[in-house]
């Protein structure tokens, strides 16, 4: 079927790579704007063109060429992101990434705990306590550094996440459009079909033509009329992934899909560096590197400064009393040393991962890159199959109309244009597919489309008295 054959097609493991890529450890997304549903149903009303039109590009000074953000397709791609649960449930996500930065940071705020304690003539007496951290080993320090790692780990991902689904509505336009032109390509090619067989019939009638010939052509109708059906079953698959995706029933008249712009720069090392699934996963390392030192801080000292009070009802001199607080591990049974261990492997485990994801990226890149590369002449070399074999068809009507040809000659060249038909419509979608999907791995899709972005992590440092952040 159509839809099995496309999902082994290189663009669509693209997809695939972009969306094992996604599971980072600890990652999150942010708060996306909807796009108003009114505009996407809109958007809709515009008239079915060729995948292959180009739409108007603006200009935009950064990473691409130009944006397709003003046009209707871009308006329905929009509203896919924005409807994903995906995006949904990242935005709660970093939310939390944030939250965690505030707590770690109160750890520098003074204390203030209440509390009872009984003396030596057995009364329960208040106390309070305010207590303020001094010194750690710098291991708050370190928990802050990776709560803010996480915090830039989960925008990253978000904006991961974010391309991914952008991709998918993408894609399912592209599906959509191209599964309505087989359709309409198989409908041509039966009619076609039995115009031929019914002017065998015709023959035959009069004792012009064999029994075999019509044979032949009957089973040429049958495979013509199979070939129709399993298109409308591809076309019914298309429609529901579109309604999975977006919500509603696809529309009776799609979005025209624009070409993609381009990258300025087509290096695969400078156009992954802009990647925020691999920029995330960077920041997952980096957090592990910080992670190894809070592990090493926790053999380190602990001072606090202390002041209690009893209230005037104990017996504190002066009702309060204040002093310095020492904590100094001794001895944790090789805890300590099991934590470093277990947070360098982790740190290894990461690196591991962030080479991994690389490559993978660089693959499917490299991959989606060469696919666009030949893709006029490809082009070329189809539109031109399909003007040769009009000319063959056209050529055997002639010679059966002076008595040379057969009947079933023209069916043959009528099967030849059908087929390189079809290769056209295909040709057509995968070379959008490959084109957007460059910019689904780099993350520049979101910015072609115009999806509205979240404000990335911004937190303002610790005040520490000993030790600041770093």
């Amino acid at each position: 079927m159509m839809v099995t054959r496309l999902l082994m097609s290189p663009s669509l493991v693209i997809l695939l790579v972009l969306a094992g890529c996604m599971t980072v450890p600890d990652a999150s997304q942010k708060d996306v704007s909807k796009t108003d549903q009114a505009s996407a149903v809109a958007a809709t009303s515009t008239s079915v063109a060729p995948i292959t039109e180009v739409a108007s590009v603006t200009a935009t000074p950064n990473r691409l060429t130009g944006t397709i953000s003003a046009t209707p397709f871009a308006a329905v791609v929009r509203d896919g992101t924005a409807r994903a649960p995906t995006t949904l449930a990242q935005a709660a996500a970093l939310t939390a990434a944030r939250v965690q930065v505030g707590a770690r940071q109160a750890a520098w705020q003074p204390q203030v705990s209440l509390g009872v304690s009984a003396n030596s003539g057995g009364d329960v007496v208040p106390v309070g306590r305010i207590t303020q951290l001094l010194y750690d080993g710098g291991a708050s320090r370190e928990q802050i550094a990776i709560a803010k790692l996480g915090a830039d780990q989960a925008y990253e991902s978000q904006l991961a996440e974010m391309a991914t689904q952008t991709y998918a509505g993408v894609d399912a336009i592209i599906a959509l459009t191209q599964a309505r032109a087989r359709v309409d390509q198989a409908r041509r090619n039966v009619a076609a079909v039995q115009d031929i067989v019914s002017d065998l019939q015709r023959r035959f009638d009069v004792g012009a033509g064999s029994s075999a010939d019509l044979l032949a052509g009957e089973g040429r109708v049958a495979q013509a009329t199979s070939a129709q059906l399993e298109a409308a079953a591809d076309l019914r698959e298309a429609e529901a992934l579109w309604t999975d995706l977006f919500g509603l029933p696809a529309p009776a008249r799609l979005p025209s899909v624009p070409k993609a712009p381009r990258l300025r720069n087509t290096n695969v090392d400078a156009a992954l560096a802009g990647s925020p699934r691999l920029r995330a996963q960077v920041n997952q390392v980096a957090a592990q590197e910080r992670s190894v030192e809070l592990a090493r801080a926790q053999g380190r000292p602990r001072v606090s400064a202390i002041l209690e009070s009893d209230f005037g009802v104990g017996n504190f001199e002066d009702d309060v009393q204040a002093r310095v607080g020492v904590d100094v591990p001794v001895y944790q049974g090789g805890q300590l040393q099991a934590s470093v261990a277990g947070a360098e492997a982790d740190l290894a485990q990461s690196r591991a991962a962030q080479e991994g994801l690389r490559r993978d990226l660089r693959r499917a890149l490299t991959s989606a890159l060469a696919e666009v590369s030949d893709t006029a002449s490809r082009l070329a070399a189809a539109q031109k199959a399909v003007r040769v074999n009009r000319d063959a068809l056209e050529a055997a009507r002639g010679q059966f109309q002076l008595g040379s040809g057969s009947l079933i000659a023209i069916l043959d060249a009528q099967r030849s244009i059908n087929e390189t038909q079809v290769s056209l419509i295909d040709l057509r979608a995968d070379t959008a597919r490959a084109e957007y999907a460059i910019l689904a791995i780099t993350g520049d899709i979101l910015t072609a489309v115009g999806v509205v972005l979240p404000v990335a992590p911004s937190f303002a440092p610790t005040p520490m008295l000993i030790g600041g952040e770093r």
